[in-house]
C-alpha cells in the first residue's frame, strides 16, 4: 500500500488485525474501503482517486474510470464508444465491464455517514448489487436486469497542465449537443470552509402579532413570491426578489404619473387656464423623465417605500458581513454598506442609496455575467452563491415590503 499512499497522500490507512481501512479516498470522508489483509489487492497501489470526479485514474495505461450505478444493458444501446481530441491530445471513449480494481472498491464500500454529497462516488449501489442476494426481495427486484458498467476515457492525462474540472465540462458540453441524454461527468467541487449566517426574522425582536391586515397584493407578485421562496438556487431566488422590484417600480411611477395628470384634468377650471395647467403637465412629464431608466425608478420607488428601520435586522444579525468590502471569485468587488456598528443606530445619510446600488450591482452581474462599468464577474461557484446570502436577505425584505405598498 506504500504506492497507493504515495499517488494519494491525503489518504489514511489503518490497519486492524485482519484488516485495512483505507479512509479519505478522493478526500471524502463519508466512506472507507475494507480489505482483508490476506485478500489486499495490489493493483490498488496503481490507481489515483482525483477529488473532482466520481472516477479512478489508472496510471499504468492512462484510463480514466467513472464509476456508475449498474443499470440496464438497453440503456447504453443509444451511446456510440467515439473519439474526440482536446487540447491537441487524442481520447478515447468506450462503456465497458468495470476493472478488477474497481470492483475491489465496491466489495470493500463501507458507509461512515449517513449521507453524502458526493452519492458516496457511487460505490454504495455498486456494493449492493454485488451483494444482491442478501438484501431483500425488493432490492433484488431492483437489480433485475441490471449490470455493473463503466465510462472509460483513455488518453494523456498526466500533467500538471491538466485541469479536470476544465475537461469534464468541455466533454458534458460537447456530448449534451449531439445527444441530449448522454451521461454526464458530475464535478465535484473541493470543500472548503463556509461561512454561516443568521436568518433574520422579525419575531426575533418582538412577538408575533396576535392581529393582522392582509392588504390585497397583485396577484403576479404572490406568484413571484411562491417561486421565490420554493427555488432552491440561490442566484435564482435572488433574481426572483430583484424582479418583484422592477415589477413594483415600473407599475408605480406610471400609475403615479396617470395619477397626477388625472387630478389635473378634473380641475373645474381647466379649459378657463389652459396655459397654465399645460405647464403643469409638462412639469409633470419632465419629473417622470428624470426617473425614466431602470435604475432611478428603482431608487424612487425604494426611497418611496422603505426606509432603513425596513431592514435593519437584515443588517444587524450579520452586521460583520456587511461591514467589510466583499470580493467575490471572479474579481468582483463590492464596497461595505456600513462603516462600523455604530451605524446601526446612526445610519449614513445615504445608506439606502448605497444599498439600492449594491443589490442593483449584483443583480447586473448575475444577469449580464459581468457589471456593466467592469469586466468582473461572480463565477458560479459554492462560495460565491453562499456570499450572496445576506445580500438575499436584504432584497427579499425590500421587495415584501415594496409589494405590500404597491398599489396603495
Amino acid at each position: 500500500m506504500e504506492k497507493l499512499k504515495e499517488l494519494n497522500p491525503d489518504i489514511t490507512i489503518e490497519t486492524e488485525t485482519e484488516h485495512l481501512n483505507i479512509k479519505n479516498l478522493w478526500g471524502d470522508d463519508t466512506f472507507m474501503i475494507r480489505l482483508k489483509k490476506s485478500e489486499s489487492d495490489t493493483s490498488l497501489d496503481e490507481v489515483k482517486f482525483p477529488y473532482e470526479l466520481s472516477a479512478v485514474f489508472h496510471t499504468t495505461n492512462n484510463l480514466l474510470e467513472f464509476i456508475m450505478q449498474p443499470a440496464s444493458e438497453s440503456y447504453f444501446d443509444d451511446f456510440a464508444n467515439f473519439t474526440f481530441y482536446y487540447s491537441g491530445k487524442e481520447y478515447k471513449c468506450e462503456f465497458s465491464e468495470p476493472t478488477p480494481q474497481l470492483f475491489t472498491l465496491a466489495n470493500g464500500f463501507r458507509e461512515l455517514s449517513e449521507s453524502s454529497s458526493t452519492d458516496y462516488r457511487n460505490l454504495r449501489e455498486f456494493r449492493d448489487f454485488l451483494r444482491k442476494e442478501e438484501l431483500p426481495k425488493y432490492v433484488q427486484k431492483y437489480f433485475e436486469n441490471r449490470k455493473p458498467i463503466s465510462f472509460k476515457i483513455q488518453g494523456e492525462f498526466e500533467g500538471e497542465d491538466l485541469d479536470y474540472k476544465l475537461f469534464a465540462k468541455h466533454f458534458n458540453f460537447y456530448v449534451t449537443y449531439y445527444n441530449r441524454s448522454s451521461p454526464k461527468i458530475i464535478v465535484h467541487e473541493q470543500k472548503h470552509e463556509i461561512e454561516t449566517y443568521e436568518i433574520p426574522c422579525l419575531t426575533n425582536e418582538s412577538e408575533f402579532p396576535s392581529a393582522l391586515t392582509f392588504n390585497p397584493i397583485d396577484p403576479v407578485l404572490l406568484d413571484m413570491f411562491e417561486i421565490s421562496r420554493e427555488t432552491k438556487n440561490v442566484r435564482l431566488k435572488y433574481l426572483f426578489y430583484f424582479q418583484i422590484l422592477e415589477y413594483c417600480s415600473f407599475y408605480y411611477l406610471n400609475d403615479d404619473l396617470t395619477k397626477k395628470l388625472r387630478d389635473i384634468i378634473r380641475r373645474p377650471d381647466l379649459l378657463h387656464n389652459p396655459n397654465e395647467y399645460t405647464k403643469l403637465i409638462v412639469d409633470q412629464f419632465k419629473e417622470n423623465f428624470k426617473h425614466n431608466d431602470d435604475s432611478m425608478k428603482l431608487e424612487k420607488t425604494i426611497d418611496d417605500f422603505c426606509s432603513f428601520d425596513d431592514i435593519r435586522i437584515e443588517l444587524k444579525k450579520n452586521l460583520q458581513f456587511f461591514t467589510q468590502p466583499l470580493e467575490f471569485d471572479g474579481g468582483f468587488k463590492l464596497d461595505a454598506i456600513l462603516n462600523d456598528e455604530t451605524c446601526i443606530d446612526k445610519p449614513p445619510k445615504q445608506i439606502m442609496r448605497t444599498v439600492k446600488n449594491n443589490i442593483e450591482r449584483i443583480r447586473n452581474t448575475l444577469v449580464h455575467l459581468r457589471e456593466s462599468r467592469e469586466n468582473k464577474v461572480i463565477l458560479p461557484t459554492e462560495k460565491n452563491n453562499n456570499m450572496i446570502i445576506p445580500y438575499l436577505f436584504v432584497v427579499r425584505r425590500l421587495a415584501e415590503k415594496v409589494a405590500i405598498m404597491h398599489g396603495k
